[in-house]
């Protein structure tokens, strides 16, 4: 009798906690893209325009005053406003996405036939210059282009080339403030329409979050297939070609790259203080056992990225031949997270992909 009374009790104690158990809060969208934007976009475009500034400056001095120490300052600036860019170039979405005002900043690779031939028809250089020539003429790729050349020349015969031929200075002085204002106009749209994008009512491929998954998906194959498979030779099957990595002049590609991959796992993870893309996969109020094995899965693809990544020694382009294995590694990872991006999380999280690897290879 004691056991049934103590037994019916229990039931009661259940049932009294089941029924005052609140219900789990869903996680507000609209705080997670509010969170991305202040938190990740505008800060990128902040940064950037920062850097972008300094190598104006910098590049204004070499050409006020060519000298080795001048010239090695400039390359210095380019190298920081280039490792600025990874961040930057994930601001490409919405409505500002539609200016291509990104691929005027940074088109690679450069087209030094067009650059050679803009040099020798122009005597100045004036502020409308850039405005008049293609994005691979123009942007990080041809500033570093006249700034490193083709990456082997010592810097004394490159300030002795700079002294013969002052134009190339002043293109490059040049095509830096247009950087500098392009940039600043990036940052300055998207301050003003930042709250719209983050309103945005819309779903579906036009939804605010809709946009931002896809577009660290589509980064995320931009790194494989452009920052890697290429001069990997993979695409052609041609066998390793450095000058087809994205900053081989300066030898920043794998500084790219690096920066690349730390965005990507801050677009995921955010941080303590902000809402990113793996709270709102285990949202208490809606995650299943299926969202909790896509977490993981997205979190070891991820982990397994950064130790490829810093198994690269050196640069990327000496790599290519000296440790191949080790790029083919990296190359092999970031395909994996790919997947699992375009195909798992975009599943749980109810995304559209909107686009696709179509370059045919994997």
């Amino acid at each position: 009798m004691t056991r049934f009374i103590l037994f019916l009790g229990g039931l009661l104690v259940v049932a009294g906690c089941s029924e005052s158990a609140p219900k789990k809060t869903p996680i507000d969208r609209n705080q997670v893209k509010s969170d991305m934007v202040h938190g990740m976009i505008l800060p990128a475009n902040a940064e950037f325009t920062l850097k972008a500034s300094a190598l104006a400056k910098s590049i204004e001095i070499l050409h006020d005053s060519i000298s080795i120490s001048n010239l090695v300052s400039a390359q210095q600036a380019w190298m920081g406003a280039h490792a600025a860019w990874a961040a930057c170039s994930f601001t490409q979405v919405g409505d500002i996405a539609d200016t291509f005002i990104h691929n005027k900043l940074y088109t690679w690779p450069s087209n030094e036939q067009s650059i050679e031939k803009n040099l020798a028809a122009n005597e100045t250089f004036g502020e409308d210059f850039a405005e008049g020539i293609g994005s691979n003429s123009k942007g990080l790729g041809a500033i570093e282009y006249l700034l490193f050349g083709d990456g082997t020349m010592p810097a004394e015969e490159h300030v002795q080339l700079l002294m013969d031929d002052p134009k190339r200075a002043s293109m490059a002085f040049s095509l830096a403030q247009n950087v500098q204002e392009r940039s600043a106009q990036l940052e300055a749209r998207w301050n003003e329409e930042a709250q719209a994008f983050i309103d945005n009512p819309r779903t579906g491929v036009s939804g605010s979050l809709n946009q931002l998954v896809n577009l660290l998906i589509r980064e995320t194959e931009n790194l494989k297939i452009q920052q890697l498979q290429r001069p990997l030779g993979l695409t052609k099957g041609d066998g390793p070609d450095p000058t087809a990595s994205q900053a081989f002049r300066s030898g920043a590609s794998l500084q790219s790259i690096q920066q690349t991959v730390a965005t990507i796992k801050r677009w995921y993870f955010g941080n303590d203080k902000e809402y990113s893309f793996d709270e709102l996969l285990l949202d208490p109020a809606s995650r299943t056992p299926t969202d909790e094995q896509t977490h993981q899965k997205v979190q070891s693809a991820i982990a397994a990225v950064e130790s490829a990544v810093k198994a690269v020694d050196g640069s990327l382009e000496a790599a290519l031949f000296h440790d191949q294995d080790d790029v083919l590694t990296l190359h092999d990872k970031v395909a994996e997270l790919y997947v699992i991006l375009s195909v798992d999380l975009a599943s749980a999280l109810g995304v559209q992909i909107t686009m696709g690897d179509n370059d045919g290879d994997s």
